[in-house]
């Protein structure tokens, strides 16, 4: 596992080392759990048929559509998620924001210590580094 080396007043990393060179400076930190914010969003996503919440039973899907507001939807992640569908997934979403819009790069998956990048159809390059750059402060 990278470790992760803090600016000086311990704001934000400094050794993320992707390709993408903008991200690289807006990114905050990548660690293991869940966060949100700072060029990442990471969440647990239930699986499709846990029903049980905080002793509450909820219809089939319920819960796994409720975790997954929080990401942007694509068709690679959409068909991703439908073949781990009773899966619990740890999801990354990486992101910067550029003259106000939000740019995605993709997602990364974490499947029982196992990673799988989901790439976007008109992604690059430079957006695949993220994820595996990503991938060497996760394992």
């Amino acid at each position: 596992m990278k470790e992760i080396k803090w600016n000086k007043t311990g704001t934000r990393m400094i050794n993320f080392e992707s390709q993408h060179k903008t991200f690289n400076k807006y990114v905050v930190s990548v660690s293991p759990g869940q966060s949100v914010g700072g060029g990442m969003i990471a969440l647990i996503v239930r699986p499709y048929n846990q029903t049980d919440c905080n002793g509450s039973r909820f219809s089939f899907g319920h819960l796994r559509n409720f975790d997954l507001k929080s990401f942007t939807r694509t068709h690679c992640l959409n068909y991703f998620l439908e073949e781990n569908k009773n899966k619990k997934i740890m999801l990354r979403e990486f992101y910067h924001y550029s003259h106000g819009k939000r740019v995605l790069h993709g997602h990364l998956a974490e499947i029982e210590g196992n990673f799988y990048i989901i790439e976007l159809p008109y992604g690059s390059y430079k957006d695949r580094s993220i994820m595996e750059e990503a991938i060497n402060f996760l394992q």
